[in-house]
C-alpha cells in the first residue's frame, strides 16, 4: 500500500491499494462549476447546484468537498448547505442575497 498526496482530500494524504496491490487510488467524481449559469435560478432564497446519484455513482453515504476557484487556487469551503437524501442525491446551496454563488469544484468520494 502506497501514500500519496492528494490537495482535493481533507488531510491531504491518500492511501493507494490493498495488502500488496499497486493500484491507484479509489474513483473520484468531479465536477467543476461557474459563478452564475451553472447555479441556475433562485429558489426560496437560495441557489442550488444539484448532482445525481446516477451521475457520481458513490451510492447514498458520499463524501462531499466543495473548493472554491480563488484566483485559480482551489479553496475548501462550506456552503450554505450540503444536502445528500435518501438516494444519494447531492444538493450544495448558497444564499440568493447576498448573492454567495461562486466558480469551484464538488469532489464526491
Amino acid at each position: 500500500m502506497g501514500v500519496v498526496f492528494n490537495p482535493f482530500i481533507l488531510d491531504g494524504f491518500d492511501f493507494t491499494g490493498t495488502g500488496g496491490s499497486s493500484s491507484g487510488p479509489a474513483e473520484r467524481y468531479i465536477e467543476s462549476f461557474d459563478a452564475t449559469t451553472d447555479w441556475g435560478s433562485p429558489s426560496g432564497g437560495l441557489y442550488t447546484i444539484s448532482i445525481t446519484a446516477a451521475a457520481h455513482g458513490k451510492g447514498i453515504n458520499p463524501n462531499i468537498l466543495v473548493f472554491e476557484d480563488v484566483s485559480g487556487n482551489f479553496e475548501r469551503v462550506e456552503p450554505n448547505q450540503t444536502i445528500v437524501d435518501a438516494s444519494g442525491n447531492i444538493s450544495i446551496t448558497v444564499l440568493q442575497s447576498p448573492d454567495t454563488r461562486f466558480a469551484g469544484k464538488i469532489l464526491v468520494i
